[in-house]
């Protein structure tokens, strides 16, 4: 279940990955030190930072203040994760700052909620033609700028807001060791 906090969005790079299970991710995630005992009070898989988060994740700027508690039951606001899965392809983003470009000749989208709905109707046929260059394309092959992105799985880091923290080169190979597959991260406001 996604959620209207600010969020840093991790995601595998291939989107038609899709986990045999999630309990091995979660596991795995658990046993780095990502996450931590899930969180019973909130929607959807949802668990607290683990002892490791602040060297999976690093925040930027001189000095961060970072809540891993919520100040009353129930509140989403506090630093946590979720762990996303559908068996459908989905699309994460905005909903203000999305930024997509032809890969081809860089022409910028601003219509980007058009092309999107457009995606949702025909996932499978819909096509992009870029009016620039006209290289057509599938939505999921544009490039989305660490704005948007397309995934079964998402691993949501709540309460992040964009570009206040990234996640490590550790982290990224962690995923990539326990899923085969390369991840990358967007952030959603």
């Amino acid at each position: 279940m996604s959620s209207s906090l600010p969020s840093l969005l991790l995601y595998p790079q291939d989107p038609d990955y899709r986990p045999a299970d999630t309990g091995t991710l979660i596991a795995s995630l658990q046993d780095a030190g990502l996450i931590g005992e899930s969180v019973d009070d909130l929607p959807g898989q949802r668990y607290a930072a683990g002892p490791s988060f602040l060297q999976h994740i690093s925040f930027l700027g001189c000095s961060p203040a970072v809540e891993f508690e919520p100040e009353v039951p129930g509140s989403e606001q506090f630093c946590h994760a979720g762990i996303l899965y559908s068996g459908h392809l989905q699309f994460r983003g905005g909903p203000q700052q999305v930024q997509v470009h032809c890969r081809q000749c860089r022409h910028r989208e601003t219509d980007w909620a058009a092309l999107i709905d457009a995606w949702r109707a025909d996932p499978q046929n819909h096509r992009y033609i870029c009016p620039e260059c006209g290289a057509e394309s599938h939505a999921t092959d544009l490039n989305w700028r660490k704005t948007g992105a397309f995934a079964h799985l998402f691993i949501e880091l709540y309460n992040i807001y964009p570009h206040e923290a990234v996640p490590t080169d550790g982290i990224l190979k962690r995923l990539r060791e326990a899923t085969g597959v390369d991840w990358k991260y967007i952030y959603v406001r």
